[in-house]
């Protein structure tokens, strides 16, 4: 006869815990963090209207909201942005990494709308991808807001986008 204690621990799923490396298709340690970071920092970010993730590194940050070109999700990233007028300027930098981020290709190339929330405003907004005079002239001007830009340059060989966003 089975004891309680033994049918339940026999019923219990153990499910592997997330590699450190990770092996192609498997969440790494590093992602299950920045992913927990994320869904607090915009949690945070809409809950105090950016008095909390409103600012990062001495830049501005707002949330852009894309939807995934092929899941089909919609998703909010947190980026640093500069004013040009009416317009908001950011940068696909991805910390200098070697890829464009997720939220680049679904808002440079995706067909969806593409949202941005900047303290308590929000607005949909149309999209440009400048050409290379016109992006290397906004790139410099993060530059200037923030050395932190300069550096991620010089750790990829890729040319960082920026986005020109310009509300409805």
């Amino acid at each position: 006869m089975a004891s309680a204690s033994s049918t339940a621990v026999s019923s219990v799923k153990v499910l592997p815990s997330p590699k450190i490396d990770g092996e192609l298709g498997e969440p790494t340690m590093g992602k299950l963090i920045l992913k927990i970071f994320m869904v607090i920092y915009v949690g945070l970010y809409r809950l105090t209207s950016g008095r909390i993730g409103g600012r990062l590194m001495g830049n501005d940050v707002l949330l852009i909201t894309t939807i995934g070109r092929k899941s089909g999700k919609k998703r909010t990233t947190p980026v640093m942005y500069l004013r040009d007028g009416e317009r908001y300027l950011v940068t696909a930098s991805a910390g200098g990494g070697d890829k464009h981020p997720g939220w680049y290709w679904n808002a440079a190339k995706g067909s969806h709308p593409v949202q941005i929330e900047v303290k308590k405003q929000k607005m949909t907004v149309n999209v440009e991808e400048p050409e290379r005079e016109e992006r290397d002239k906004y790139y410099e001007r993060f530059k200037e807001s923030n050395p932190g830009f300069a550096t991620y340059e010089t750790k990829t060989h890729r040319v960082i986008p920026v986005l020109v966003l310009t509300p409805q």
